[in-house]
């Protein structure tokens, strides 16, 4: 088997990559960044290229021997993401390079999708086989990419998984996420406020997506599948734990906001076919999560 990665540089994508990587698996990598970082660029293949772009497509999939695909790149700047009109630009991309990958001999193609396709107007807890219904652009377009692939692939014989991902957190996440922002507040000793300390959210370490990732690509298990802990946190619990261990404690305030369509009281997903059909379970508590985030953040001010 070889591994050809979208995104590779991102958030998950890194993490996924050194997972693979120590597991001794033949991998390339396509990104717009001319290294990753030095251990790593040794023993994957890079192939610079930007996938927004036709010849850039057409360039990575001729270089490409992959007989596997795992399209993770996508647009993700923080806060705007979720509204903004490059959605479609990555919607149209990732198109094309699923049928260029097909037209090159490509066999399996796994796509990185996200817990936002659901409709979480009541929140639950939600399962694969639950009808979709998303509330962003972000969400709209991801789904809609999920429906067209997955059509294709039954129409020309690729095998296709669809993974669900919720709410990742961990070291190398974007400024933006509820934790890093915090953070970046309490150290400097300013007042920092989680508003929504009552909403619950799955949460799931970044190490523990990075295997669960690579449980499924390494089997043959297609669908939909949910990437998620399973189980829900309190926002405000996890705020709370991070200032602790920061000993910022007194300058972090949380407090609570009216449950609406907007903001449901609690998001889980269902997670029995990832444990059941793969084996997975997380090796990473919520406590422990935030524990090595912030050992990554206090070792990065000592550095």
């Amino acid at each position: 088997m070889t591994i050809c990665i979208t995104g590779g540089s991102g958030f998950v994508g890194s993490a996924l990559v050194r997972t693979l990587v120590s597991q001794h698996i033949d991998l390339e990598v396509i990104t717009n960044r001319k290294q990753l970082n030095e251990e790593i660029n040794s023993q994957v293949k890079l192939i610079n290229a930007n996938l927004l772009t036709e010849s850039g497509r057409r360039e990575a999939i001729k270089l490409s021997k992959a007989d596997t695909l795992v399209h993770l790149a996508w647009y993700a700047e923080p806060i705007v993401y979720t509204r903004s009109p490059l959605n479609l630009d990555w919607l149209y991309s990732s198109l094309d390079l699923i049928k260029l990958f097909k037209e090159n001999g490509g066999q399996r193609l796994i796509i990185l999708g996200t817990g936002f396709e659901y409709d979480f107007s009541y929140g639950g807890c939600f399962s694969e086989s639950d009808q979709t219904g998303p509330l962003t652009f972000y969400g709209q377009t991801k789904d809609a990419l999920r429906r067209v692939a997955e059509g294709y692939s039954a129409l020309t014989g690729l095998s296709f998984l669809w993974c669900r991902l919720f709410w990742p957190f961990g070291p190398g996440e974007a400024p933006d996420r509820l934790l890093t922002g915090l953070y970046t507040l309490l150290i400097d000793n300013q007042p920092a406020v989680c508003r929504a300390g009552n909403l619950k959210r799955d949460y799931i370490f970044i190490e523990d997506v990075a295997e669960a990732l690579s449980m499924a690509i390494r089997s043959k298990i297609e669908g939909v599948l949910n990437i998620a802990s399973g189980e829900s946190v309190e926002l405000g619990y996890m705020s709370r734990k991070l200032a602790e261990l920061i000993d910022r404690r007194d300058w972090l305030s949380v407090g609570e906001v009216p449950v609406t369509k907007e903001n449901p009281l609690e998001i889980k997903a269902d997670t029995r076919r990832l444990r059941e059909e793969l084996g997975w379970s997380p090796r990473y508590s919520i406590d422990r999560g935030i524990e090595l985030l912030a050992r990554h953040f206090l070792s990065a001010i000592k550095s």
